[in-house]
């Protein structure tokens, strides 16, 4: 005779992998959240220093090439990127 009560290894066993997958989901998505927070803070900071450098530059009648040159150094960036910038900043179309 069975106990209603008796152990069933199988069933254990899969209620305990299904509760490390859900714990090991959750820690994933927690981890992706925080990188992709960190990520967007970046990109908004380096928005507002290009914006800052674009629109200082052609307040002061800096030449173009020297505003793109300053966002490359200072951003890190590519000059297709300081191109993108300095378009999206200084009102002028991308060359």
């Amino acid at each position: 005779m069975v106990s209603i009560l008796e152990y069933d290894k199988e069933y254990e066993e899969k209620k305990l992998r299904q509760a490390e997958y859900k714990a090991g989901e959750q820690a994933g998505l927690k981890k992706g959240e925080q990188a992709g927070l960190k990520k967007g803070e970046q990109i908004g900071m380096n928005r507002g220093l290009a914006q800052g450098i674009v629109e200082t530059g052609c307040a002061f009648g800096m030449p173009k090439e020297m505003i793109l040159n300053r966002l490359q150094e200072r951003l890190h960036i590519s000059a297709q990127r300081a191109q993108e910038y300095f378009a999206m900043f200084s009102g002028q179309q991308p060359v």
